[in-house]
């Protein structure tokens, strides 16, 4: 991918820009907590137990907010994102990020009410377009995909994955099912709090997958994975864990080391009342009636390009 950048020197004219954006867009969602305790140091338990509990304990109801940052370096190539999302029941959200990929500045914007959701790109020289479509059309079109149910529950995921707190469940179960863990260690974060540290590496079938192309990009991705958990009390109730911080690392082409290709972090977020304006639509009434309808078969194309 970066070496396709290089030789086109604008990503304005790559017709893979937007993925790349998308890419970022779908590792920028996460879930809530307040506080944190000090993990058990008595014995380490097994990291994918760790992270099958932190599926268990996610939240699917209340108002609440955070906001996240994001870097993604590759041979040269660096991108940077941050941003914000305010989340309700049933699948209320309102998403604002703000992307720097290289040359290239984006902001990305979404709101869902629940049923509908609206969805706005502003990238440089170009007009920004303010598309809608229903989670029905999109349920619907995964219907109609022809996909097997394993396909179709992961596209699902994904699609889900960028209006809401089902984003952070797909990452966990894609970190989950795709490497191989060893026991959680004890360690701090920059800041000094004290979290479980995860450390995987891709598992013999993400292995066996990549050299018969299920994983294209397999010699340009991550093939090894750090998860930082925090242990939280949340306001409903009771501890949960909350991924921090998740790196990826990697031996880029033409490299001897292994370095960190990329971080993602979560701050710990905020309770919103349900009237809240951070989840107020950031259209105008106007705006939003007169935003065209999407074609619910190509954002499934779509999703499908990003997850192969």
């Amino acid at each position: 991918m970066a070496p396709y950048f290089r030789k086109t020197r604008s990503f304005l004219h790559n017709p893979f820009t937007r993925h790349a954006l998308y890419w970022l867009c779908g590792c920028c969602f996460a879930l809530s907590g307040f506080l944190y305790g000090q993990p058990d140091a008595v014995s380490n338990p097994d990291a994918k137990s760790l992270l099958q509990q932190t599926l268990r304990h996610l939240p699917q109801a209340d108002f609440w907010m955070f906001t996240f940052r994001e870097q993604w370096s590759e041979v040269g190539l660096l991108a940077e994102a941050e941003g914000s999302l305010a989340v309700g029941p049933s699948r209320r959200c309102r998403l604002e990020i703000r992307i720097r990929l290289a040359d290239v500045q984006a902001d990305w914007r979404l709101y869902s009410d629940g049923q509908t959701v609206w969805r706005q790109e502003r990238l440089p020289q170009t007009e920004p377009k303010l598309i809608r479509y229903t989670f029905d059309d999109l349920h619907q079109a995964i219907a109609q995909a022809n996909l097997s149910e394993s396909d179709a529950l992961r596209l699902r995921e994904a699609v889900l994955a960028e209006h809401g707190y089902q984003s952070l469940r797909w990452r966990l179960m894609e970190l989950s099912s795709r490497y191989q863990w060893g026991p959680a260690q004890t360690t701090k974060l920059a800041d000094g709090r004290p979290a479980w540290l995860l450390e995987g590496t891709y598992n013999e079938k993400t292995l066996q997958d990549a050299f018969r192309g299920q994983l294209p990009q397999a010699p340009e991705i991550p093939k090894r994975s750090r998860v930082y958990l925090l242990r939280l009390q949340s306001w409903w109730g009771g501890e949960f864990l909350w991924p921090a911080r998740i790196e990826w690392w990697g031996l880029p082409r033409n490299q001897k080391e292994d370095r960190l290709l990329a971080w993602l972090e979560y701050d710990t977020p905020q309770r919103l009342a349900p009237d809240a304006p951070q989840l107020q639509p950031p259209f105008t009434d106007q705006e939003m009636a007169n935003s065209e309808p999407a074609d619910p078969s190509s954002l499934i194309a779509d999703t499908l390009q990003r997850l192969r």
